[in-house]
């Protein structure tokens, strides 16, 4: 499907030329060279897919990811490392955070939820550590840090959502 979309409108994604030809199948992917800047290159650049090996494999993985088995369990079905198992669900389960509806029309509606800001798993703590038990924030949103998320959906039923980084964390 990559490489039906990059033959449509095939472009240098490092010089944007439009002049490109074929440079060799290893491995039975195509791979391109860019007249203007001769650099070499392949549909999946610019793509979560890039790098990623096994290209035989990756549709049987998604099925697994569909079935919710572990990543252990994936990984042994479809004969692949745990670590590889590991990057490819975090690498598929990116994707809707980067292909968002940018367009929506008609009639929209917007809501805005909170969040509090979490450092779990985060080996250095820009605050001090908590105790264990008790509410932490104490009453209201007067102490903290919360992370806004922003969700819009029109009429269509296409959805735009964005959550804002910890730089702008808001402070209330």
């Amino acid at each position: 499907m990559l490489e039906a979309n990059f033959t449509i409108k095939p472009q240098c994604p490092h010089c944007h030329a439009c002049h490109i030809k074929r440079h060799g199948k290893p491995k039975g992917r195509q791979r391109y060279r860019c007249h203007a800047c001769h650099k070499t290159f392949m549909c999946t650049i610019n793509t979560p897919f890039y790098r990623m090996r096994f290209l035989e494999k990756w549709l049987p993985y998604f099925t697994c990811m569909l079935d919710s088995l572990p990543i252990r369990k994936s990984a042994k079905r479809c004969n692949i490392s745990v670590k590889t198992a590991f990057k490819w669900r975090h690498t598929l389960l990116s994707l809707p955070n980067k292909v968002k509806e940018q367009s929506l029309s008609g009639i929209v509606e917007i809501d805005e939820t909170l969040f509090r800001y979490s450092e779990k798993g985060s080996r250095t703590l820009s605050r001090k550590a908590h105790k264990r038990g008790g509410d932490c924030a104490g009453r209201g949103r007067k102490k903290g840090d919360w992370v806004a998320v922003l969700v819009a959906r029109d009429r269509n039923k296409q959805v735009f959502d964005e959550c804002f980084d910890s730089a702008d964390t808001v402070h209330y």
